[in-house]
């Protein structure tokens, strides 16, 4: 009889296990997705290209506006003292070691384009025009980098379950610039052009130079 009652209470077990899901203790509590204005940023609900949508012009492109300096005054400011400048015009996630990520606006002369490679660029001279290339702008229709992404000061890696999900929007937040900064520009009619940017960057320190995304790209003439 004891052996029969073993055997039931072991198959009842096996019927109730195999009804759950195994969770980690590290998928649930403190680390779950974390939700801000009514979006969860870890579940599989969680819609990278819709929210980039939604927030590029309510808030992606007003930050950018509002804390862009002066090209000119930047790339000084950075060639002075890259952390100094960091500290009182960038922005960083975490602590010191990470890139400090700037926004500047102004006026760029086109010196060249390279249009070859999927990841276009652009280099370009920022006023007074000497005519030698000050940084380098990406035009797509590949973007590479997270500069817009890692410049949101509203949103942070902590609120992301996984790293999938924070990539993502990184990617989406780029495609983003494809898709209506960049879309329409005769990129071969651009050399010798002055063209009105706002424009996103890292300061990296293993980098030849600077290369940035553009937010706002408007051809003169």
């Amino acid at each position: 009889m004891k052996k029969l009652k073993i055997v039931v209470a072991a198959l009842c077990f096996v019927s109730v296990f195999s009804s759950c899901k195994i969770v980690k203790h590290s998928d649930i509590g403190g680390t779950t997705a974390v939700a801000k204005d009514g979006v969860a940023f870890g579940d599989s609900s969680f819609d990278a290209k819709q929210y980039a949508a939604d927030i590029w012009d309510s808030k992606v492109l007003p930050l950018v506006e509002q804390k862009s300096v002066d090209l000119k005054t930047l790339f000084e400011a950075i060639a002075s003292n890259g952390d100094a400048a960091g500290e009182k015009y960038g922005y960083r996630i975490g602590n010191e070691g990470s890139n400090y990520n700037f926004s500047g606006k102004g006026k760029v002369k086109v010196l060249s384009v390279n249009t070859e490679s999927r990841n276009g660029l652009l280099e370009v001279d920022i006023e007074p025009y000497d005519n030698k290339a000050d940084f380098t702008l990406q035009i797509g229709p590949v973007f590479k980098g997270t500069a817009i992404r890692d410049y949101l000061d509203f949103i942070s890696i902590n609120d992301f379950l996984n790293q999938v999900a924070y990539a993502k929007l990184g990617t989406e937040l780029n495609m983003r610039v494809r898709d209506t900064v960049m879309n329409g520009v005769d990129f071969d009619s651009l050399k010798g052009k002055l063209i009105d940017v706002q424009v996103v960057f890292p300061l990296d320190s293993s980098a030849e130079s600077i290369t940035a995304v553009p937010v706002l790209f408007k051809v003169e003439g």
